[in-house]
Formats: C-alpha cells, structure tokens, sequence
C-alpha cells in the first residue's frame, strides 16, 4: 500500500456510536489482542488498514477498536468503541473464542472475524479467565461507490478485497490491565495513549457548509460555522424495516456521536463536500430520506 496514495479500502460506513460506559468490577479481567492485515487473493481499488487493536473484557461482551492507517507521511488512527464483540461458543466441553465485527449502512459492508483456541489463563484477583492467545480470521470489504456523492479523479469506482487477519493476545499489557483492576475502558484510553505517544494522532474531519473545499487539516474546526460530524446523532428508528435510521442535526456536545467509518482515501476526499451533499450521502446510505 502506498504511503503518498491510500486506496479505498473500507466501505463507507456510518456507525453511531453511544456513550455508554463499562461499569468497573470488583475483579476485572480485560483482554487485549493485536491484528495485523494481509491483503489475500483478488481485488480491486483495495487497500486496508495496516493493524488493529481490540479490547474488550476477558469474559467476553462488547469490543473496542483502535485502527491504523497511513495518511501520506502522517501515522493516524480510528477509534471505534462498542463495535463487535468477544464471545466463546461452545460444543460440548469443547470452547473457542471469536471476535467478530460486521457493520453495514445500504449496500457497503465490512465484515471482521477471527477465531482462536482457548490457550491461555488471564487472573483477576482470585478469578482465573481462559482466552485465546492466538487468533486469525479474515476482514472482507467491498463497496459499488454508486451513492459516493464526489468524483474520483482518477476515474475508479467501487471496491473491493479481503485481507487476512491474524492476531495475539498482548500477555503482559493484558496482565497489566487486570493486574491494576482497569476496566475495558479505562485500557482502551490507555491504548490511544500509547499510539499517540508512538506519533499517531486521530483522524478527524472538519468540513465548512460551503461548496469551497476546506483545508487538508485534520483538526475539527470548532466555530460556530463549521459544519461537524460530532453535531449529528442517530434517533432511534420508528420502524422495524431495515435501513430506516435517521440522522438528525443536534448541537454540539451532544449524547450521541456520528463516525465516518470509511476507508483513508475516502474519507480524505470528503473533507471537500459540502454540508448539503454530505448530509445527502449520510442520508442516502443510512436508507433515511430528508
């Protein structure tokens, strides 16, 4: 994958993302795996994400993300909380553990699975957890960019491919973790923590509600005419038909958040939308209608 150009390499994904902490327990034991990504077979206009790091409690619920990604000479990641899960299901006396993430908004899909034999013990004051100590899966992403509301200067539409994706457990950090009763959360702040002290900084968007591209920085612009991601919160459906969520405007600081789940490049190219035409692409492909 080239550093100076990123293919699209996700499907353009919008994902709300609530703000519900982790209640801490009074033994925690929290788990915490490292992926790396390796395109395999086939594809087209693909390129992903370079690692992954998932945290989630030993015991198993809902998953954590941090993803790394080149953008030209800058390291960044995305943040993804409550996205996916760890479980361990089971045949007889026979367990395996799984993580898995889907996520899917009108026709794009990105789908995240990894498996591993129950091989290690993770202790929590006097609780001992059984996990896996090493995963591998697959990451599928595919998209026909047919909603994709900007042009791509060199004329390539739609995407798709599949990476492998193979992973460990982190002993010592995961050890830590539970060693000094952290909760999931409390580890995963910790885990931005160490990315940004290793050069990576959060990829943000900040566009202006104008039809003049903005500036190629990736710091959100706060004023009162900026036009943020983090202004807009998904409401609850009012049907049970699929693809009927509504994004609705809000005011900052909001309960709710919107992501742009998306590939580097794509999301790179949307800095240049204006207000108008983005909101109509989140619309379109949150199947909602304005």
């Amino acid at each position: 994958m080239s550093s100076s150009h990123l293919p699209r390499s996700l499907a353009i994904l919008v994902i709300a993302l609530a703000a519900a902490a982790i209640a801490p327990s009074a033994f925690s034991q929290v788990a915490v795996y490292r992926f790396n990504f390796e395109k395999e077979g086939p594809s087209i206009n693909y390129g992903f994400y370079e690692e992954a790091w998932v945290v989630a409690d030993a015991v198993g619920g809902p998953a954590s993300w941090l993803l790394t990604f080149r953008e030209g000479p800058h390291r960044r990641y995305v943040a993804v909380t409550d996205f996916g899960s760890l479980f361990f299901p089971n045949e007889g006396k026979n367990y395996i553990g799984v993580i898995s993430a889907s996520a899917a908004s009108g026709t794009p899909q990105t789908t995240f699975l990894a498996i591993g034999e129950m091989e290690t013990e993770l202790k929590g004051g006097n609780v001992k957890v059984k996990v896996p100590k090493a995963m591998k899966g697959y990451a599928l992403s595919a998209d026909d960019e047919s909603s994709v509301p900007f042009d791509d200067d060199e004329g390539n539409v739609g995407y798709a491919g599949i990476s492998q994706m193979s992973g460990s457990l982190e002993v010592t950090r995961s050890k830590d973790a539970s060693s000094r009763n952290l909760t999931a959360q409390e580890t995963f702040d910790e885990l931005i923590q160490y990315l940004e002290r290793r050069g990576y900084s959060e990829f943000e968007i900040s566009i202006t509600p104008t039809d003049t591209a903005t500036s190629a920085s990736n710091t959100t612009n706060t004023s009162d005419s900026a036009f943020n991601l983090s202004d807009y919160v998904l409401t609850t459906p009012t049907t049970t038909t699929t693809n009927t969520s509504v994004f609705t405007a809000g005011s900052s600081g909001s309960t709710g958040s919107l992501v742009i789940y998306s590939s580097p490049s794509s999301l790179s190219s949307m800095r240049s939308l204006s207000s108008t035409d983005l909101l109509d692409y989140l619309l379109q492909t949150s199947g909602a209608s304005q």
